[in-house]
């Protein structure tokens, strides 16, 4: 993410944040229900804008898509490195949830597996990780997911 190479801040721990991501994801899984059952009848025309001059989205819409992008940013300044992650997006909880949908019906796949004997508490994995995750901490508990 380029906000991550311009904000080199480690990610300040606010746990009471991080139910806001459970929040989001609930409303983004709802909203995505209630679109697809309301696309019954719809119609999709992927070439409906090419040649008629028109900017394919209202004016609104790039006011939108900056002021998102200035408050991702704004985020990152004061949460520090991948702060919207952490917190506030809902896909990290739908990850989640399938894994564990995967683990219980026993579906083989890729994982890491902790091996704390291991670790030799540097904390290098912790510096290095590009989601700052606390590294460490879940290898010490023997578990690679963070809550």
């Amino acid at each position: 993410m380029i906000i991550d190479r311009a904000v080199k801040l480690n990610l300040r721990p606010v746990p009471y944040l991080r139910t806001l991501k459970y929040l989001f994801a609930v409303l983004w899984v709802g909203g995505a229900v209630v679109l697809a059952a309301g696309a019954a009848n719809l119609v999709i025309n992927p070439l409906l804008q090419l040649g008629s001059g028109i900017p394919p989205w209202p004016a609104a819409a790039y006011v939108v898509f900056y002021a998102i992008i200035l408050m991702a940013f704004a985020i990152a300044l004061v949460l520090g490195r991948r702060g919207l992650c952490n917190y506030f997006c809902p896909m990290s909880v739908v990850f989640m949830t399938i894994t564990k949908l995967k683990n219980l019906l026993r579906i083989p796949s890729l994982h890491l597996e902790a091996q704390p004997d291991d670790c030799i508490h540097c904390k290098k994995c912790d510096t290095v990780c590009p989601m700052s995750l606390s590294v460490e901490k879940m290898v010490e508990s023997n578990s690679i997911q963070d809550p």
